[in-house]
């Protein structure tokens, strides 16, 4: 009888009820007003609850995957920590990049847009140096439908208000909280910026600026799809947000400069923008994600698109893009996608895959692996590669 197993829940609620029951006929009993009375209706009352939050855990924790294993829930309970995982390579596409190509494109931007990145800086009255932890604001992008603007989280490194780099550009990773959640789980919860800073002072990786776009506007699951009306989300996200973050901001222009990252319905976001536009991202972190659109209440389709099948696509029609993908082995909901997703991807497309074979779909799961996936995105793109710079400019 596993931790998600139908059985198990079956048995929590029925030992729950009986308990309920017993409360109620224990209290019958107990007319007498004494402490000793006091005592035993207070212990059964605290037994009833105790039991009840645990009928209702069971029954969310087989809903969501987030333990199938009794080992693993032991682990996360005494913090014993993700286990390690076991990689896999596939499509094995050798990618060539061209550094001198890409710094004389983020020469041109620069360039292009020196005054209108100026005076974003200056508007946003950023503090010279935040430290290792650097900074984090708010700007809204005009985009996401007819006549919408999109409120967009931005969290900037040390080193971008170093007085001595001022002509540096940043490599770019965009970032897409679950649903239900909030933009600000990944500086927040996650802690993604701090974890950059200090992955750079480590000389690790390269700064890098993080961009996290609000998904679920009023709410609403989009599932970053263009959906018509109010919700294009997949062009305001994928095209819009990064044409107005490289005019504003010393970002990449150069789509080896930018990657996605998510987890669970984020991770649809991360490897859907990728796929469908590879020239606008050369790298997807995918933790615990799906490979099809899976809508709530708000449904735009009859019939879903074919484009939001990236299983077929990355089949089909893979595109020049590496991929670190996060399987979690008794995840029901984003594990045998995701196998089958490795199992097709084909070059030029580049697959790494972690698995961990005994963790659930949970967010402790992803907030320990996305260091690691960090460390293989300074490999992957060379403009995430560590900046010798950085080790000093970091350091307390």
């Amino acid at each position: 009888m596993e931790p998600d197993s139908g059985a198990l829940v079956a048995l929590c609620w029925i030992v729950a009820v009986l308990a309920i029951i017993g409360s109620v006929v224990l209290g019958v009993q107990l007319t007498k007003r004494t402490p000793v009375t006091f005592l035993v209706r207070l212990i059964t009352q605290i037994v009833t609850c105790a039991l009840a939050v645990l009928a209702v855990g069971a029954t969310l924790n087989a809903q969501n995957d987030w333990y199938a294993d009794w080992a693993d829930l032991g682990n996360d309970l005494v913090g014993g920590g993700l286990p390690a995982g076991t990689v896999q390579q596939a499509g094995m596409a050798v990618r060539t990049f061209n550094t001198a190509q890409e710094t004389a494109t983020n020469r041109a931007a620069q360039e292009r847009f020196g005054a209108e990145r100026r005076g974003e800086q200056v508007s946003l009255h950023l503090q010279q140096n935040p430290g290792q932890g650097g900074q984090e604001v708010t700007v809204h992008i005009p985009g996401r439908g007819a006549g919408a603007v999109g409120e967009v989280k931005v969290w900037l490194p040390q080193a971008y208000t170093d007085p001595n780099q001022q002509d540096r550009t940043f490599p770019v990773i965009e970032a897409f909280q679950g649903v239900p959640s909030s933009d600000q789980a990944w500086f927040k919860i996650a802690h993604l910026g701090t974890t950059v800073g200090q992955l750079a002072a480590e000389h690790e990786l390269s700064q890098a600026i993080i961009v996290s776009p609000s998904t679920t506007p009023d709410g609403i699951d989009t599932e970053c799809v263009n959906g018509g009306g109010r919700f294009e989300m997949e062009t305001w996200l994928a095209k819009e947000i990064p044409h107005w973050i490289v005019e504003h901001f010393r970002a990449s222009a150069d789509r080896n400069g930018w990657a996605t990252i998510g987890f669970s319905a984020g991770a649809w976001c991360a490897i859907m923008t990728a796929t469908l536009h590879p020239q606008t991202y050369g790298a997807a972190i995918v933790l615990g994600g799906y490979f099809q659109p899976i809508f709530g209440s708000w449904r735009p389709f009859k019939k879903t698109p074919e484009k939001y099948d990236v299983l077929a696509t990355a089949e089909h029609h893979p595109p020049a893009i590496s991929v670190w993908l996060e399987i979690s082995g008794k995840d029901t909901l984003s594990g045998p996608p995701s196998r089958q997703f490795v199992k097709d991807a084909k070059p030029p497309m580049a697959v790494t895959s972690v698995t961990y074979p005994d963790a659930g779909h949970r967010f402790s799961v992803w907030l320990a692996a996305y260091p690691h996936a960090l460390l293989w995105l300074s490999h992957a793109l060379p403009q995430f590669a560590p900046n010798r710079v950085d080790a000093v400019v970091s350091s307390p």
